[in-house]
């Protein structure tokens, strides 16, 4: 790993397997659009259009009820988290960008393949390709 945490147990299935992060952002491309925190989700973008919405995902998996009138509190510490990850990242859609960890893309000066593509040898070959096939 190099950016990340170890999520094997949540993807093996593991008994009693809990996230290691705080929290999960949401980004379309390299524009922030949603922080996701325990049951709570907050959305501050769709597309280009700038919105406010906050759902509970337990009770509202399908984000019909905006409760983000209701739960200002939550919307502050997910408002900072988003925040902090802007500065983390960047955002496109504040001008954020590129964020403090952001790094250029790794390059190699003389890349050379693992493999080569031979026209004569198709990787995949189906049956009707084969000369005695019927």
């Amino acid at each position: 790993m190099i950016d990340g945490k170890d999520i094997a147990s949540l993807l093996n299935g593991s008994p009693g397997a809990v996230t290691p992060h705080e929290a999960f952002f949401y980004y379309l491309c390299d524009n922030l659009e949603a922080v996701r925190a325990g049951s709570w989700k907050l959305h501050v973008a769709k597309g280009r259009q700038q919105l406010l919405e906050l759902y509970d995902l337990v009770t509202d998996p399908g984000e019909t009820t905006n409760l983000a009138a209701a739960h200002p509190e939550i919307v502050r510490d997910l408002q900072a988290r988003l925040q902090a990850c802007r500065e983390d990242l960047g955002d496109g859609l504040t001008g954020t960008a590129p964020g403090q960890q952001c790094r250029p893309a790794g390059r190699v000066a003389n890349p050379v393949t693992l493999t080569t593509y031979d026209p004569e040898h198709p990787y995949i070959i189906s049956m009707y390709d084969l000369p005695d096939a019927g």
